[in-house]
């Protein structure tokens, strides 16, 4: 297919990859990683210019997110993904994904 009509990729490696940007957005896929499991997770992030979305895609994942404020990440809420429905991380929200084995999310 002519990429000036549609692209297709894929990421099926570990880790985080974003494989489409546009302008100020991206689309990203996060597959099972050391870094995801609970017990190698030391902080979690925000992003203070946009909102983040995730996807549940296959296997098991939860997003811990922070009700603090610029410093700190105050108390934090674990909320199990299910399959096929869109979480969005407010913009400047605390949070972090925890991932199973064999799992992918579309970020």
């Amino acid at each position: 297919m002519d990429e000036r009509y549609i692209q297709i990729r894929e990421h099926q490696g570990e880790n985080y990859k974003p494989v489409v940007a546009f302008g100020a957005w991206r689309v990203a896929v996060l597959n099972s990683h050391a870094r995801f499991q609970r017990e190698n997770m030391k902080l979690l992030e925000r992003h203070l210019l946009t909102d983040e979305s995730f996807v549940l895609l296959k296997g098991a994942a939860a997003l811990y997110v922070g009700d603090g404020d610029a410093e700190h990440a105050g108390n934090v809420e674990c909320f199990p993904l299910e399959s096929c429905k869109v979480y969005n991380v407010r913009r400047g929200i605390w949070h972090a994904i925890e991932t199973a084995e064999d799992t992918s999310v579309l970020v």
